[in-house]
């Protein structure tokens, strides 16, 4: 399926509410402050699965559907500083617009109006696609660290920073002691923020730099969350299947574009 440069390309999309498929689109437009990626591994989440089948955001027509991907950079424009064509990258699942009034404020995932960081298969197309856009390259993008586990990497979009956010939020003191309800992917992530305490859910770069060295260093280890593999960008609908039917042996599906 890759098919990098031309006009079109594939992608799985959220059609209507209830309705998912495959189809061709144009490929995005890159901004001087922005870059065009492809994807190394993606993973779906339950919020694709609200969206789709329980409208949770709303009417969209023939968005492109997912958030959580590694991916490697394709284009950049004209501004951007730290990233090439050919960097391998993390990015996070919420990519603010830094200039923005919210941002500076201290409420990044709030820039442009209420949940407005949160772009991908909200109000832009996701990342289960071919190509995907990322807006704001230098503060949303993160370098890839050279050994890191892509099932690890890939889980840091999403999943980690959600987990640990809502121990920072909860106010967690050192020798608390919490319950955490509901231990899905991000519930296991919010029991280890409870003993690492830290991360946030308004994306930026340095702390998607921060989890990585978590990972790294070994003090997290979000790749345990895996149950399911596939290979191949077709692939992306049975995992959504998985994370819509919720079989009693699944906590995270990840499908690998490439190595």
């Amino acid at each position: 399926m890759q098919r990098i440069g031309v006009l079109h390309y594939e992608r799985f999309c959220y059609e209507k509410i209830g309705q998912t498929g495959w189809g061709e689109k144009e490929k995005p437009v890159c901004g001087p402050n922005d870059a065009i990626c492809k994807p190394i591994a993606l993973a779906p989440c339950t919020s694709d699965v609200h969206t789709v089948w329980a409208g949770a955001i709303g009417e969209r027509c023939d968005m492109i559907l997912g958030h959580e991907a590694v991916g490697q950079v394709v284009e950049v424009g004209s501004e951007v500083k730290d990233f090439k064509p050919g960097d391998k990258v993390l990015i996070a699942a919420i990519t603010p617009g830094w200039n923005s009034l919210e941002a500076q404020g201290g409420y990044a995932m709030h820039s442009g109006g209420m949940l407005s960081g949160w772009k991908f298969s909200n109000f832009k197309d996701g990342v289960f696609g071919e190509l995907f856009h990322v807006n704001d390259a230098d503060g949303n993008l993160a370098h890839l660290l050279e050994g890191m586990d892509i099932a690890a990497a890939c889980m840091l979009a999403d999943m980690v920073p959600t987990g640990l956010h809502g121990v920072e939020l909860a106010d967690i003191k050192f020798g608390d002691t919490v319950a955490v309800i509901g231990i899905g992917p991000v519930g296991l992530m919010a029991v280890a923020g409870a003993a690492i305490r830290g991360g946030l859910m308004p994306g930026v770069r340095l702390r998607m730099e921060k989890l990585a060295d978590l990972v790294m260093s070994g003090r997290i280890h979000p790749e345990k969350l895996i149950t399911h593999k596939f290979v191949g960008l077709e692939n992306v609908e049975p995992a959504l299947m998985l994370m819509k039917d919720k079989p009693r042996d699944l906590i995270k599906p990840l499908i690998i574009i490439e190595d």
